[in-house]
């Protein structure tokens, strides 16, 4: 089993930046905070006032904080933090194409993984969510090596079904929903 390499949200944007310049030889296209200048297309990303100012990629994100900050006033949850921390792959097998060494297909871009929420259940145990709209191959990937280097960690995927049916059953009594 590969030792546990987690680092902080800033620690991991800051590691981001340094792998981007690497490549590019400059810091690239994108937020000082390591944010994308252009949103992937469909998605509803932005700044939310009523959640402390705080940028989420998606209205999905979005709305599920609001949904754990409700559960946890229910008190049902005792904490949820948004993009806690970054796990770290330490190694991406590699194969020779043309010459030059390239990652296998489906390996992520960046040998990390940000979950969207951590949530401290009621019995202390931790548990790492990931909100997705709909599911890709590299999402699917992340998801894989995450398994592979961190079996010990627990992560729910709230899917579009699962979303809509936390959106019908208490998005009329969550204030702010969108």
């Amino acid at each position: 089993m590969a030792a546990i390499n987690v680092v902080s949200r800033e620690e991991g944007l800051r590691l981001r930046q340094e792998d981007w310049a690497a490549v590019h030889g400059s810091a690239g296209p994108r937020h000082p905070f390591g944010k994308r200048t252009i949103a992937k297309s469909g998605n509803r990303g932005g700044k939310r006032t009523d959640l402390g100012d705080r940028y989420y990629r998606s209205a999905y994100e979005s709305n599920y904080h609001l949904y754990l900050l409700w559960l946890k006033g229910q008190g049902s949850i005792l904490a949820c933090v948004y993009e806690p921390c970054r796990f770290l792959f330490t190694a991406q097998p590699r194969r020779r194409i043309g010459g030059k060494k390239r990652p296998l297909k489906g390996l992520v871009k960046h040998p990390g993984y940000l979950p969207d929420f951590s949530v401290t259940e009621s019995d202390g145990a931790v548990i790492f969510v990931e909100v997705k709209g709909w599911m890709d191959a590299r999402s699917r990937a992340t998801l894989g090596h995450m398994a592979r280097y961190y079996p010990d960690v627990r992560i729910v995927v709230v899917d579009r079904a699962a979303y809509k049916d936390i959106e019908r059953a208490c998005g009329q009594l969550i204030s702010g929903w969108e």
